[in-house]
């Protein structure tokens, strides 16, 4: 069988009633009056009801009543002690005797009374007790409690349905009720009976079930009628279903793939075929930050915070519906372009400062040479330029025009380069 059970679900989906409606005779309080013959016509009275058997015999014979052809209940118009519990012995004249039957069962029917001996034997027969069934009929299938999941959509089932027998025998019909329209299948089931423990009777229905059938409902009808003179009668069922079909039950994350640098809302939602199923989620790292939403079908996972490290993790949800359990993963991850941007944003932005500084560096380092090299040079020409010729010393390769105009004489008869004449002032060169 290729089906599923459904556990822990609401209310279940089983329709399991009963309906009984009889009348119980009174038996207890009736009484059947047989008379003994010498040709008996069997004669038909309620379990429990009491018998009375009128016997007549000819004063000049025994008066004794037997049964089951030799047992002797009353003897010489007195009867046994043995049966004092079962029977009552009375004579009602001098020749007319009663036996009675306090509460009729089947032990007491299907035997010959007989009155008398010799040519004026006469006899008397109980042929059933009628007995009213007094418990419900039960159905019950080779399938449990739905709703049922069959895999192939297509599964034998059979239900069988028990009542009780007696006498009258039951009658006993199948039907299958789908959305208003009734189906005998009376003559397609199979009918057997038993004696142990108790009398019952089954009937017994199987068929290849498929969609088709789906929410229909399979009824039991029993019955029992008590013929004249009681006319009573019992009228019983009980039915199995509604046989829900659902299709193998499917679990979908949305998105399945999630790529992304720094998270701060992101949905999933893991949705179902069927709205009995339990859908959770798994597999959640734990410092990550979120919110469950549930919904017959549905349930949503919503991030809040995943952090900033880098991670790639299946986020798996799991659906349970019955014995059978499916899951589904969502992967998630840190994009892996989105991770090379920042992180060449981080070493283009660290290129771009160590070539500043290097420019800075090297800027101030020329800069610095540039300087002292023209100090250098500037402190030369004016060492030079103000060395004092030494009496009887003249400089062979550095030599000065003392008669160009970059020199003057001051007012000591000395040179003074660079220094021009003022208005009021002329010297003559001293020969």
């Amino acid at each position: 069988m290729a089906f599923m059970r459904l556990e822990n679900v609401l209310p279940p989906l089983i329709l399991c009633a009963v309906i009984t409606t009889y009348l119980k005779p009174t038996s207890s309080q009736r009484t059947t009056t047989i008379t003994f013959a010498a040709i008996p016509d069997p004669i038909n009275v309620l379990k429990n009801e009491t018998v009375e058997f009128i016997c007549e015999q000819n004063a000049n014979n025994t008066f004794n009543i037997k049964y089951k052809g030799n047992i002797v209940i009353v003897e010489n118009k007195q009867i046994k002690d043995e049966f004092l519990d079962i029977f009552d012995f009375q004579m009602l004249n001098s020749t007319t005797g009663k036996l009675t039957l306090k509460q009729a069962t089947e032990e007491y029917t299907k035997y010959t009374y007989k009155c008398g001996d010799g040519a004026d034997e006469k006899y008397a027969v109980i042929g059933n007790v009628y007995t009213l069934i007094s418990s419900k009929p039960i159905c019950k299938s080779s399938i449990e409690i739905g709703p049922y999941i069959f895999e192939d959509q297509i599964d034998l089932i059979e239900i069988n349905c028990t009542s009780e027998d007696e006498v009258p025998h039951v009658t006993m019909s199948n039907y299958i009720i789908l959305r208003n329209k009734t189906t005998d299948v009376t003559s397609i089931s199979t009918k057997t009976t038993s004696s142990h423990p108790h009398p019952s009777k089954t009937i017994s229905f199987s068929t290849y079930f498929n969609s088709s059938f789906n929410n229909s409902v399979f009824v039991c009808n029993v019955s029992q009628q008590l013929p004249a003179p009681y006319n009573q009668s019992y009228q019983g069922s009980c039915s199995f279903g509604p046989i829900l079909f659902h299709p193998l039950f499917s679990v979908t994350a949305n998105p399945s793939i999630v790529n992304f640098s720094d998270v701060r809302n992101v949905v999933l939602r893991c949705t179902s075929n069927v709205s009995e199923v339990n859908l959770t989620w798994t597999n959640i790292p734990s410092h990550w930050r979120y919110d469950i939403i549930e919904g017959d079908t549905y349930i949503e996972l919503i991030f809040t915070d995943t952090g900033s490290d880098v991670y790639s993790v299946d986020i798996q949800c799991v659906g349970y519906y019955g014995d059978r359990v499916i899951t589904t993963t969502a992967h998630i991850s840190y994009s892996p372009l989105s991770f090379q941007v920042t992180n060449l944003a981080i070493y283009l932005t660290l290129v771009i400062i160590i070539v500043v500084v290097c420019v800075a560096v090297v800027f101030l380092l020329r800069r610095v040479y540039v300087t002292n090299s023209q100090q250098k040079k500037d402190t030369t020409q004016i060492y030079y330029a103000s060395v004092d010729l030494l009496p009887g010393i003249l400089p062979t390769e550095n030599h000065v025009n003392i008669n160009s105009s970059s020199f003057t004489y001051d007012s000591g008869g000395y040179l003074s380069p660079c220094e021009p004449l003022q208005d009021d002032e002329q010297y003559d060169i001293v020969k």
